[in-house]
């Protein structure tokens, strides 16, 4: 009892000397911004002076001073950014500095160390560490080993030790509410802990509950493409968001949050990720969606279909034989093949004058079809360009006239290039395939429309996104082989891939496509496997494992009530909805989604119950901004997503195919705390089969 007495109060002086420290280093960066304020002002006023001063009788070396001079103010900016950057996290730290602490053991002759963990370090004057960052060599110990031998990898050596204890720490505004000591891997009551938490509109980090495996992904190779496939609720995504945050700090100088891009389904899930880097003290990422990009480089030729769109319709008419082709890995080879067949092999000059110089078509050929044969037909051209530029003309130096002659050549050798129209391109592959180019209304199919861009990329090129060093694209699964071909074309640099083909509109056909991802990325490829859920409660997992196509989840033991499944009329639909709401919120539930099958049928149940409950929300993809306070929105729109409490609208006219199977497992995995089935008139027969079997 003395024990536990003396380590609480050496654990409340050491956070008292701790926050002490933090404020002093809060202050001192305070100060500093309030000088650099002052350099800034004045620096500023002196290049403003200098500039009306000089204005009318500009010289050289007025230009290279107001060169150097808005170099300077560009440094006291950049400055000035990082100091800002720091207030926020020592601000952070003030409510919580660290989670947890390791100690360890060199040799027998070593004293033992103490290493406290959080999400930023902090060092003493005395140059000594109080708190290392997570994302440091010695912290992984904390997520990878239970107690005993264990090894600390660095860049250029492992450090072999002991680990004697762990401990985690509850503390919220500065206050130490309690601590406890494990010696085990931290699926422990700090997990359970936080998974039993209700959710907010906002995803969480999980700095403090990162299990090990999550933890290699993390840390996974920077080189490398990471794929991950990861059954519902394991965590992909907080996971991909938290290897950006390690990337940041071991590639710092070589990479900021300004060189990494996120792929993301749509506005709504973008919103609700985006205060998980900054609360790991790192500026957030700027997040793309595929269907955007493809209508940038499209708006000349087409209008596309959006994905939501096209998902609308399959859901509605079924997937066709010709939706499963274009779908599928063998169409991404079939217009490579077409495209190399009537672009390539057919590619001929016989001659070629530029300014009156003969040039040697045959070294063209060579190179056309020997040192560049592996890029497509713009890069082969675009480099062939250069290479007579630097044969030929390689005296002129002046960057105007070269790059006019560059663009000469260019058109002459691309004046050798039959139908270079990108959509005529494509659907004359699909003629030769015995297909023909449909319509939806006025816009082309989102299937097709990624064909169009193929040609369009083929022919023509597209600018590359050479800024981004860190790719991410998550639900892989929506993604098929030709739009994977494409983002790795526009993007090159590693990437960190994640999804699950469970949750797509057609499980076989991902799980083919995700077996031959690595002949379409660039670079050493790693695949690996998240196969333990994290979000919902044993009995709702025993749900949706029932419901699911493929195998079963591995649940971490967390138990709550079981799934409520309810039969109701036509007429008393909204009514039953909305007392289960109701039920929710007396519980003390933050989040409730209420999930339908489409698009449509949720616009239609939001109409119906905002009637009486005028604050439900509608998620769709027309929002810029996620609540999911109480909400109704689509299965599709809903993955990636989780609710602490969720209603599923069944009937056996919504879940009849296989392909409805998908759709109300993606909604039943959404849950986190309880589930809730309303059945119209009928349960659908996947329904009904979990009903027999309870």
């Amino acid at each position: 009892m003395e024990k536990n007495f003396d380590e609480k109060s050496l654990e409340n002086q050491y956070l008292k000397d701790t926050l002490a420290l933090v404020n002093r280093r809060l202050s001192q960066c305070q100060s500093s911004t309030r000088k650099l304020e002052g350099v800034f002002d004045e620096s500023n006023n002196e290049y403003l002076e200098y500039l009306k001063a000089n204005a009318n009788r500009m010289a050289e070396e007025d230009v290279v001073e107001l060169v150097n001079m808005q170099g300077r103010l560009d440094d006291l900016q950049d400055d000035s950014i990082d100091l800002e950057k720091m207030e926020k996290t020592y601000e952070k730290m003030l409510d919580k500095p660290y989670f947890s602490s390791i100690q360890i053991k060199e040799d027998i002759e070593n004293d033992i160390e103490k290493y406290y963990i959080g999400i930023n370090s902090l060092i003493d004057d005395n140059k000594v560490f109080r708190i290392v960052d997570w994302r440091s060599p010695i912290a992984s110990i904390f997520y990878d080993y239970e107690a005993g031998d264990c090894d600390i990898k660095t860049n250029s050596s492992i450090m072999h030790c002991n680990l004697l204890n762990k401990r985690q720490y509850g503390i919220a505004k500065g206050k130490l509410e309690y601590f406890f000591d494990s010696t085990i891997n931290i699926e422990d009551e700090i997990l359970k802990t936080a998974l039993g938490q209700n959710s907010s509109n906002k995803m969480k980090s999980i700095v403090q509950t990162i299990q090990k495996e999550q933890n290699a992904i993390i840390r996974g190779d920077e080189n490398k493409n990471l794929v991950v496939q990861g059954v519902a609720g394991s965590g992909k995504t907080a996971v991909a968001l938290h290897r950006i945050a390690y990337l940041i700090y071991k590639l710092k100088g070589k990479i900021t949050s300004k060189n990494i891009v996120f792929i993301s389904p749509n506005n709504a899930f973008s919103s609700y990720i985006s205060s998980v880097l900054p609360d790991l003290a790192e500026d957030d990422i700027e997040k793309l969606q595929l269907d955007l990009i493809a209508r940038k480089y499209l708006k000349k030729h087409l209008i596309l279909e959006r994905r939501y769109e096209q998902v609308e319709r399959i859901i509605s008419t079924g997937e066709t034989e010709e939706y499963r082709y274009k779908t599928s890995f063998e169409f991404l080879q079939d217009l490579i093949t077409y495209a190399k067949e009537n672009y390539i092999n057919n590619f001929r000059i016989d001659s070629l004058s530029i300014r009156d110089v003969q040039i040697d078509v045959e070294k063209i050929h060579e190179l056309f079809f020997g040192r560049y044969s592996d890029r497509d037909l713009f890069t082969r051209l675009k480099w062939i360009t250069d290479n007579i530029y630097s044969i030929y003309f390689y005296k002129i130096k002046k960057p105007e006239t070269i790059a006019k002659l560059k663009e000469l050549i260019f058109s002459k050798l691309y004046a050798s290039i039959e139908n270079k129209n990108c959509v005529k391109a494509y659907m004359n592959f699909l003629k030769s395939k015995g297909l023909k180019l449909e319509l939806v209304g006025d816009k082309v199919k989102n299937e097709d429309a990624y064909g169009v861009l193929f040609f369009r990329m083929f022919i023509f090129g597209l600018d590359n996104f050479d800024n981004v060093k860190h790719l991410v694209v998550d639900e892989m699964q929506d993604y098929t082989p030709l739009q994977m071909y494409i983002l790795n074309e526009l993007f090159k640099c590693p990437k960190t891939i994640l999804g699950d083909f469970n949750q797509s509109l057609s499980p076989d056909i991902c799980k083919n496509n995700l077996q031959k991802l690595n002949t379409i990325l660039s670079g050493d490829n790693e695949y690996i496997e998240l196969s333990k859920s994290y979000r919902s409660t044993v009995e709702i997992a025993e749900f949706f494992n029932q419901i699911g196509y493929f195998d079963s989840a591995e649940v971490v033991s967390r138990n709550g009530e079981s799934v409520d499944t309810l039969i109701t009329s036509s007429s008393n639909t909204i009514k039953t909805i909305i007392d289960l709401i109701e039920k929710y919120q007396k519980i003390g539930y933050n989040s409730i989604g209420v999930i339908v099958k489409d698009n449509k049928l949720a616009r239609d149940f939001h109409r119906k119950i905002s009637e009486k409950m005028p604050n439900i929300n509608l998620i769709d993809d027309n929002i810029d901004s996620y609540d999911n306070k109480v909400c109704v929105i689509s299965a599709f729109n809903s993955k990636g997503l989780e609710f602490d409490g969720v209603i599923i609208v069944d009937s056996d006219k919504y879940f009849v195919s296989e392909q409805d199977r998908n759709i109300l497992y993606v909604s039943a995995t959404r849950a986190l705390h309880k589930l809730s089935i309303v059945s119209i008139e009928k349960p659908s027969k996947f329904v009904e089969n979990y009903i027999k079997i309870k």
